[in-house]
């Protein structure tokens, strides 16, 4: 046990207190995120079995749902001390679980049950899983206000020096491989899917390799490009920076092209859009435009 000790201290330079709360991050991190990417499937097929005609009216329901119980939260947060106030949402959120299972198990109306599942899980991400996108914009506003830039994952960690002390880059590496084990299976898989898809070559995780070998060829090249950028000394920061201006420009693309499939007749058949849902969309569609062009001049007028 002293060996495993002293290699731990060597590895994370920080007091037993520190190392404790750095292994609960990571577990906490691991389970929330992992607990999530089981959820959204099944939030989607639920959405499926309520009805694919209902779904403009879930969607709809998210909404009116998340602007009632958003200051609700806020109002828990500000009363409640951190000790209580993070048991009480878990535990709440756990126990809504518990009974989409029992309700499910039991077939107690399952069409109204999805329904609720599919909204609930988009407040469930809100609440729970949003906590986790927000430390990284604290990590930015933390260097924002020092004026500093963040070329590697090193200089990031240092937002968290204030709050972490000198464990910020050990706290910051936990964060991130906690992220990574989570979402790397997902990616790599989703990419071997969607190229799947598009070849119609046979696919699944659950076929064995002889019998798909171009699914899980294209699952193999998917993590052999990823490792062959790591390891090319592009410095991952600027790898981020530059995703966000090609998803600032492939995102209002997609939403344009996206509309016109919508309000195309001729493609849409006996299943019209209804003009109010191609009005909203429309809206955001400009409004996400407007910022995504701000976004980007910002960006490189920071570059030069």
């Amino acid at each position: 046990m002293s060996v495993l000790r002293r290699s731990l201290a060597r590895a994370m330079p920080a007091t037993p207190q520190e190392r404790a709360a750095a292994l609960w991050s990571f577990a906490y991190f691991f389970m929330l995120l992992a607990g999530y990417y089981v959820l959204r499937p099944l939030r989607d097929q639920m959405g499926i079995a309520g009805g694919v005609k209902n779904l403009p009216w879930l969607f709809t329901a998210t909404f009116v749902t998340l602007i009632v119980a958003q200051p609700l939260y806020g109002a828990l947060v500000a009363k409640l001390p951190r000790a209580r106030f993070i048991p009480i949402v878990y535990h709440f959120f756990v126990a809504n679980l518990a009974l989409f299972w029992l309700f499910l198990t039991l077939d107690i109306a399952p069409t109204i049950v999805a329904r609720i599942f599919f909204v609930w899980v988009s407040v469930f991400n809100l609440f729970a899983v949003a906590v986790f996108w927000f430390i990284l914009v604290a990590m930015g506003a933390t260097l924002g206000v020092h004026h500093l830039h963040a070329n590697t994952a090193g200089e990031a960690a240092q937002a968290l020096r204030p709050v972490a002390g000198a464990l910020a880059g050990g706290l910051f590496a936990v964060g991130l491989l906690a992220s990574a084990v989570v979402a790397l299976p997902v990616l790599m898989a989703t990419t071997a899917y969607a190229t799947g898809a598009q070849m119609h070559w046979r696919r699944g995780l659950s076929a064995k390799v002889h019998d798909a070998p171009l699914f899980y060829g294209a699952l193999v090249t998917s993590a052999l490009l990823g490792t062959g950028v790591a390891l090319s000394g592009i410095a991952p920061i600027r790898l981020l920076f530059l995703a966000g201006i090609i998803a600032s420009i492939a995102t209002p693309v997609g939403l344009i092209l996206l509309l016109a499939v919508a309000a195309n007749h001729r493609v849409m058949g006996d299943r019209p859009v209804p003009r109010p849902w191609l009005i909203a969309g429309g809206v955001v569609t400009a409004t996400i435009t407007v910022v995504s062009l701000a976004f980007i001049v910002q960006q490189l007028t920071i570059s030069l």
